[in-house]
């Protein structure tokens, strides 16, 4: 007989009888209703070159219930969930645990209905239990195996210093979601709570060292006590990834003979159990050789750095490949160069060392501002380069299977490029999407000659007297500016000689432009006569800009002074930034060299110069 039935029942025996059954029975449709409409959808799926989805589930109301996925290789994995939550009631989700104070995402009244989490897992089969208390129920739930997805770095900059903060504040609202791994300096203080805060998220911290003997050959001996001191003085850290290493030193010839000792230091590192958890990675680059060549000069193709990078393999260490591409003249050429300096060596370094993309982070190039900017030419739409180097990792199959991504570094970086770096992450390596992000032209149509490459062309100019403005040249202007494996470029520009009978002007209209969209113009101006003669001051230069039918933001918009690295150090200019809202499809752009009508503002005679008027559209905030 059915033991239920055997409990005894006092009192008027059959109403409670009724009353027990129709609860029982209640319980029972329920359970089989919530049963029948659970959605289970196990089989993986492959969403790009980085995202794979493991499991999606939907309509979960059932009290308790565990739902199997398995993950394909060590790495990270992705959960999101959304609940509509409603009284005292809760969802928790946990990860190979019934555990809720293990839950790595709760559901409360009061927070977002769609939660996320983000853990490193072992490869094979695991599993989330999903808890729903007091009749609360899931809507839906989504497990994707993602890649490691770093930001770097943490403290660091922005150099042009009105760019920022990239604060705590603005990382959490722009990058910190989308990124599972932070690069700091051990140096920078960091706060306990941010340190716990990240750890309980699962999430990583990598300290940033530098190489003892990449330019002193005597110090490489001491790279095992220089790296373990870091790990020692910093136990937060997860690991520590150590600029940089190449295949070659041009006016180093024993370069490679370094490799003996970083090897033996990796290997040591690995060997110890107080370091078994945690990770070395190894920024690498490549010599290119010139554009006619084929491209070579791997870690793979010298004996000394290719065993190097087979100790990383094998000790399941990462490689942080750094790709760093500047804008190029056209769409063509810019595509052209993805093939052969990213793909072509990808598919090369695959076949040299099998295994090598499941150690490999692809280390983009973020660096956008002066001194050292890889948006150097300004008919080309950064953030439209940006995606397409992306893309190209997401979608093409020399990339399957790569280990991670990230964009080196935030300190040369602009607070838009570093809010279009989370978006891309979000795109890309969670979303797991193919198509770009961006819809706007790689070529920007805005403004024409913006370099006065052909004079000028494109320009109205207006001198006030004869002589005061001329298109000039100067040799490695452009390398002074900071534009990244700069050529030629920028070193031609438009100077004007600062006249006391007025302002000297020039303007051109701004074309295609979208009504009530944001848009930045950015510009270089120097003093001339310091250029020339190789001596500098600092100071800031006046000039006037103008935008007709437009609404400038001045909360947004900024005067930089800053200094060059190289090839001279301590030459100083001034970076010009605007964000103005466009009223039109067009507008006029007008510069002086009178701080106003009445006002010239600035020493008379003074010569000043002027390129790089780039305008394009601005990431909305």
């Amino acid at each position: 007989m059915n033991k239920i039935l055997q409990v005894p029942i006092r009192g008027n025996s059959e109403c409670q009888c009724r009353k027990f059954l129709f609860v029982l029975l209640t319980l029972a449709f329920f359970s089989l209703l919530s049963c029948g409409t659970v959605e289970i959808t196990k089989e993986s799926r492959v969403l790009n070159n980085f995202v794979t989805e493991l499991l999606g589930v939907t309509g979960i109301s059932k009290p308790y219930a565990e739902y199997a996925f398995s993950n394909p290789g060590d790495g990270w994995i992705f959960i999101s969930s959304t609940a509509d939550i409603m009284g005292s009631g809760r969802v928790t989700l946990a990860l190979d645990s019934v555990s809720v104070e293990e839950a790595v995402i709760v559901h409360e009244a009061g927070k977002e209905r769609t939660q996320e989490a983000m853990r490193f897992l072992s490869s094979g089969e695991h599993k989330v239990g999903v808890l729903c208390e007091k009749g609360t129920s899931l809507k839906s739930l989504t497990v994707r195996a993602i890649p490691e997805i770093i930001y770097c770095r943490y403290g660091y900059g922005p150099v042009v210093r009105e760019c920022g903060p990239f604060d705590l504040k603005f990382l959490e609202k722009h990058v910190l979601g989308n990124v599972n791994a932070i690069v700091v300096r051990p140096s920078t203080h960091l706060p306990d709570s941010l340190k716990k805060l990240w750890k309980r998220q699962g999430k990583k911290w990598i300290g940033g060292c530098s190489l003892p003997g990449l330019r002193e050959p005597s110090e490489a001996p001491g790279a095992h006590g220089y790296w373990t001191e870091c790990l020692h003085k910093n136990p937060y850290l997860d690991g520590v990834i150590v600029d940089e290493f190449g295949p070659d030193i041009e006016e180093k010839p024993d370069y490679q003979d370094q490799y003996a000792h970083w090897t033996e230091a990796v290997e040591k590192i690995y060997a110890a159990e107080e370091f078994r958890d945690k990770i070395f990675y190894a920024y690498v680059y490549r010599v290119n050789p010139p554009p006619s060549s084929t491209p070579r000069y791997l870690m793979s193709d010298r004996k000394q750095s290719r065993s190097f990078i087979q100790t990383l393999m094998d000790c399941n260490y990462r490689i942080s490949w750094e790709r760093y591409f500047p804008e190029l003249s056209t769409e063509e050429a810019a595509r052209d160069s993805l093939v052969l300096w990213m793909k072509h060596p990808m598919l090369n370094w695959r076949k040299a060392q099998p295994g090598v993309e499941k150690h490999m982070i692809l280390c983009f190039g973020l660096f956008s501002t002066p001194p050292a900017s890889m948006n150097k030419n300004p008919d080309v739409n950064y953030k439209t380069w940006m995606d397409m180097q992306l893309n190209m990792a997401a979608n093409d199959a020399a990339f399957s299977d790569i280990y991670g991504c990230m964009w080196w570094t935030s300190g040369y970086a602009d607070e838009e490029t570093i809010r279009w770096e989370g978006k891309l992450f979000r795109h890309y390596c969670i979303e797991g999407k193919t198509e770009m992000l961006s819809k706007d032209p790689y070529m920007l149509t805005h403004i024409e000659n913006p370099d006065f490459d052909n004079g000028t062309k494109g320009w109205t100019i207006m001198p006030v007297e004869a002589g005061s403005i001329e298109v000039k040249s100067y040799k490695d202007y452009g390398k002074l500016q900071g534009r990244y494996y700069a050529t030629i470029e920028g070193d031609n520009f438009l100077w004007m000689r600062r006249s006391s009978k007025g302002s000297n002007i020039f303007s051109q209209q701004i074309m295609d432009l979208d009504p009530g969209r944001l848009y930045s113009l950015k510009m270089f101006t120097a003093d001339y006569r310091d250029l020339i003669e190789e001596k500098s001051n600092e100071h800031r230069h006046v000039i006037n800009i103008q935008i007709e039918d437009a609404e400038v933001d001045a909360d947004k918009s900024f005067q930089h002074v800053f200094s060059s690295r190289s090839p001279r150090s301590g030459f100083w200019m001034n970076y010009h930034w605007l964000v103005f809202r466009a009223e039109d499809n067009t507008a006029r752009l007008i510069i002086s060299d009178w701080a106003g009508k009445e006002n010239p503002g600035g020493p008379i005679s003074q010569e000043l110069v002027y390129n790089f008027i780039e305008i394009q559209p601005y990431l909305e905030d």
